[in-house]
């Protein structure tokens, strides 16, 4: 995604400006991927592997969280 789309997404009042309890939400959900990541990577080396891809390592949750 484009910043301008990310930011925009957290713009909750439309000023064009994130404010800190908007970043906050922005920064929970920049999280919330590392942490998709995270569980893909399982040796830990920064790239998700094909083979990683197809063990699965808990994906069954792995794209929810609540917003």
């Amino acid at each position: 995604m484009y910043p301008v789309v990310i930011t925009g997404m957290f713009d909750r009042d439309n000023t064009g400006q994130i404010e800190l309890h908007e970043f906050q939400g922005l920064w929970n959900y920049i999280n919330q991927w590392k942490g998709v990541f995270e569980r893909f990577d399982a040796n830990r080396t920064g790239q998700i592997e094909s083979q990683e891809l197809g063990q699965g390592n808990g994906t069954a949750n792995a794209w929810y969280w609540e917003t």
